[in-house]
């Protein structure tokens, strides 16, 4: 087990086991390892599953790979769903959309049909055994857990042993009497389909609430339901089985139907929808203003010292108590001979790049000492000079390796600036990302012809480099986060109003609706500061949720963070500009933890 799996992480855990993401140590491919639990799950279930999930191969059921035995239990392993359960993505911030929905119901459906055929009956459909995955415009539905699945020709569809098994809210009510059909998961289908378009499961209570709305109360669906789905809900909630659809196929043809009278329509295009926020900018406080002579280009904010770029000049002004006064307790500026494009700050270290034609220089700067008379130019460290047309860079946030790419990947030890390892000849990666002391990845878009897909290289300070996984959609302004270790936040390059969470330990996937197209993106402890061209601000918490939102009456041309609410905003606009200071605290409201 060990020689061939490495475990990232836990991603769930049920009545009869775990289930964790693990990568194979040879291919570098990413599987779920289901740890089904000897006491709970006997031998013969084991073999049930197993033989189940091995007999249905198709792309709307999780499959499995095969089983692994080690010293510390059994394992199935399975296909990895980076997106997650379909409970996760009904409990988010964000709607799905209806024609989404829809979608997702379609895939189940399609599912069902190749089971079904095979007189599979999976007896426990609910949204935490439909597993995602990504695609383009949104997700693919995939049915899991198959563990208590029965063959339709078993004892006449009557089931033995243990009296009903399952989900009493997803229930058919012959499935309370410990019979099934594959009718009986078209009634799941159609609780899920209510449950997506209503926000809300049709019957609710304890278990013998549960049993006895199923069995004997009327069905009511709100007038918010569109009319073309009333029907297909209806059908499939019959509570006498010879009503229902008399099977997936039957069932999957409403749901088409009612997807191709939607997207005639144009209804909701966008896979997830949010509901506008109202402004708040009537609590923030300007805390100070300064008048530019000249643009600001890049922002940066190290501790108490704050970093200006303009083109070729580079200003820094150092603040007491991270407060931004009017008279900085120090202040000084370093002109170079080409325009700084670039400001990387650490703790102990601010890197600047700048860019002339094909010319990129790499300077270190040393934090200046509070306790000597240095300069900053005796502090300022010229490291190298490339030519290159295109040159991508990274450095760790131990400040121990530097990554450059053109059309190959060097490593570069710090402080001494030193090569490390061979050269690794790789096409030009959009960015590279640092992940740890050790670790960083390489990401390259789909190029302008190509198809939509980002793929992910990690790489090694050693000079090694393999495919991690790979997105089948286009991402763009990736950051890495500075306060969990393997956690991103990204933008969708085709839907620049959804922004991507990434989890690599273990690999979860998680869109967010935004309301903005973001320009600028920063991160603090707390969560994400968003902000668009025109001063439209976002403020998300780290799971993506809104806990702000203000706007400001001038476009920013740089952002930077100034402790955890303050923002250090640049404006410029016919030859004038203004650096503001801003406190933004008071907007910011953060939700309870349930």
């Amino acid at each position: 087990m060990q020689r061939q799996y490495r475990l990232l992480g836990q991603i769930g855990q049920g009545q009869f086991g775990r289930v964790f993401c693990a990568i194979e140590r040879d291919t570098g491919e990413i599987v779920a390892l289901k740890d089904l639990d000897k006491d709970r799950f006997p031998t013969r279930l084991f073999l049930r599953e197993f033989s189940n999930s091995i007999a249905l191969q198709h792309p709307n059921i999780v499959s499995c790979l095969g089983f692994e035995y080690a010293k510390t239990g059994r394992y199935l392993v399975m296909d990895y769903c980076e997106g997650g359960t379909l409970r996760d993505l009904m409990e988010s911030e964000s709607k799905l959309s209806l024609v989404q929905s829809l979608k997702l119901i379609a895939d189940i459906l399609l599912g069902l049909e190749y089971a079904h055929n095979r007189d599979i009956v999976h007896c426990d459909l609910k949204p935490e055994n439909i597993l995602l995955n990504v695609d383009k415009d949104g997700w693919i539905a995939r049915i899991s857990d198959f563990g208590i699945a029965r063959l339709r020709q078993e004892v006449g569809g009557q089931a033995t042993g243990r009296g009903y098994t399952g989900s009493p809210a997803y229930m058919a009510p012959e499935r309370f009497y410990g019979q099934y059909a594959p009718t009986s998961d078209l009634y799941a289908v159609g609780i899920m389909l209510y449950e997506l378009i209503v926000g809300e499961r049709p019957f609710s209570g304890v278990i013998g609430e549960l049993q006895s709305a199923h069995i004997n109360r009327r069905l009511e669906i709100p007038k918010t339901v569109p009319f073309i789905l009333r029907s297909a809900i209806i059908t499939a909630l019959q509570k006498l089985p010879q009503k229902r659809f008399s099977c997936a196929s039957e069932m999957l043809k409403s749901i088409e139907l009612a997807i191709d009278i939607l997207q005639a329509q144009n209804s909701d295009p966008c896979c997830l929808l949010i509901t506008p926020s109202e402004p708040s900018s009537h609590e923030l406080e300007i805390i100070r203003q300064e008048l530019l002579l000249e643009p600001i280009t890049d922002l940066a904010v190290n501790g108490e010292q704050v970093y200006l770029a303009m083109g070729n000049l580079l200003k820094s002004r150092r603040y007491s108590n991270n407060e931004l006064s009017d008279n900085p307790i120090e202040q000084w500026q370093v002109k170079f001979d080409a325009p700084v494009i670039n400001l990387s700050v650490h703790p102990q270290e601010t890197y600047v790049i700048t860019k002339w034609q094909e010319k990129h220089s790499f300077y270190r700067l040393s934090a200046l000492s509070q306790n000597t008379n240095d300069s900053p130019i005796d502090n300022l460290i010229p490291l190298f000079t490339q030519n290159s047309t295109n040159l991508v860079s990274a450095i760790s946030s131990q400040e121990n390796w530097l990554a450059l790419a053109d059309d190959k990947l060097q490593i570069f030890k710090l402080p001494e600036f030193r090569a490390v390892g061979r050269t690794i000849n790789i096409a030009l990666p959009s960015q590279l990302i640092p992940l740890d002391r050790d670790r960083g990845l390489a990401i390259f878009s789909p190029l302008p012809d190509a198809s939509e897909e980002t793929i992910f290289r990690l790489f090694y300070r050693r000079s090694q480099i393999f495919e991690a996984f790979s997105l089948p959609f286009s991402l763009t302004k990736v950051i890495a986060s500075q306060y969990e270790p393997y956690r991103l936040f990204a933008l969708e390059k085709s839907h620049a109003a959804m922004g991507v969470l990434i989890n690599l330990r273990p690999l979860k996937i998680t869109r967010i609706a935004l309301e903005i197209f973001p320009d600028y993106i920063l991160e603090r402890k707390w969560g994400y500061i968003l902000c668009d061209r025109t001063g439209q601000f976002r403020l998300l918490d780290r799971m993506g949720n809104r806990i702000g939102r203000f706007e400001l009456p001038f476009p920013p041309t740089a952002i930077a963070a100034f402790d955890d609410f303050k923002l250090l905003v640049a404006t410029w606009s016919a030859s004038k500009g203004i650096l503001y200071g801003i406190d933004f605290q008071k907007v910011v409201t953060f939700k309870e933890e349930e």
